[in-house]
């Protein structure tokens, strides 16, 4: 009954809501009929969903809740959320519980750190949950969207150990090493890397060249800036590799290096270029 009144009471909250496509309950359509499409919809959402009452206790969950949790949906409603949670969790989840009840709003939880359940086999399952309150007169009723997030983690480790070895082997290199998003002006590009080889040799801070993407080209030598110019807009409109040749000041201004600078093209999954890396070799002072 419990569980009726509060759909009842979410479908006149939808009702209040213009043009959100749901078929309200009227005169000519039941109350029970909207009832069934809350379920439905429910039911139809690719996510694990969980309504928890006042007192912390499943009352509704949708098949995909017995996917990621081995749990028939039978077994689950009655049961106290907690028994989803590890138990070396649950006193964080309580404390959330209670920050959650004094203030709720829809909102993704564990902004930032990683988040926990636990499956009906005792294994554990990487998730992303967000929260939805539903006041309804019995208190407060709590809809739980649940995903399960183990191989985009998974991913993203890989990805993480990836770009470390790609930057120990980078930073191991006497050559300067740097990746430019392309952006309309493509002589200041946005620079969203440059290996600490910069610091050794021209005195900046890679940092310095992220924060102002036009730096570098207020220590190209003058007479170099068209050449440099001419050859990096061939490259953007041919999608091709170059080779460009030029000299560049050191922070302190006492010298001028020269630079044999490697550029190629970085295209996105339509071809278009997207970006381009650089490896730029300093050479000898011309005789």
């Amino acid at each position: 009954m419990r569980l009726r009144s509060t759909f009842l009471h979410l479908q006149r909250q939808l009702e209040e809501v213009p043009d959100h496509g749901f078929v309200h309950a009227t005169d000519d359509a039941p109350a029970e009929a909207a009832h069934r499409l809350l379920l439905g919809v429910i039911e139809a959402i690719p996510d694990a969903v969980l309504l928890v009452d006042p007192f912390d206790q499943i009352i509704l969950a949708n098949k995909q809740v017995e996917e990621l949790f081995g749990y028939s949906r039978s077994d689950l409603v009655g049961r106290p959320i907690a028994d989803l949670i590890p138990e070396r969790l649950r006193f964080v989840h309580e404390r959330h519980v209670r920050r959650y009840q004094e203030d709720p709003y829809t909102r993704p939880m564990g902004q930032g750190g990683d988040l926990w359940a636990l499956r009906k086999d005792a294994s554990e399952v990487a998730v992303r949950i967000t929260l939805s309150p539903i006041h309804a007169p019995d208190g407060l009723f709590v809809l739980a969207l649940i995903r399960d997030v183990t191989e985009e983690r998974q991913i993203a480790m890989e990805r993480r150990k990836s770009e470390e070895r790609y930057r120990g082997l980078v930073e191991a290199l006497d050559d300067i090493v740097y990746v430019v998003h392309l952006t309309e002006d493509a002589m200041r590009g946005k620079v969203d890397f440059v290996s600490q080889k910069v610091t050794e040799i021209l005195g900046y801070e890679g940092q310095e060249f992220i924060d102002d993407p036009s730096l570098w080209m207020t220590r190209l030598h003058p007479d170099d800036l068209p050449s440099v110019t001419e050859q990096t807009d061939r490259m953007v409109s041919t999608k091709a590799p170059c080779e460009r040749r030029f000299r560049i000041q050191t922070k302190s201004g006492d010298r001028f290096y020269w630079i044999r600078d490697r550029v190629a093209p970085i295209l996105d999954e339509r071809g278009e270029m997207a970006s381009f890396q650089g490896v730029a070799t300093i050479l000898p002072d011309p005789a």
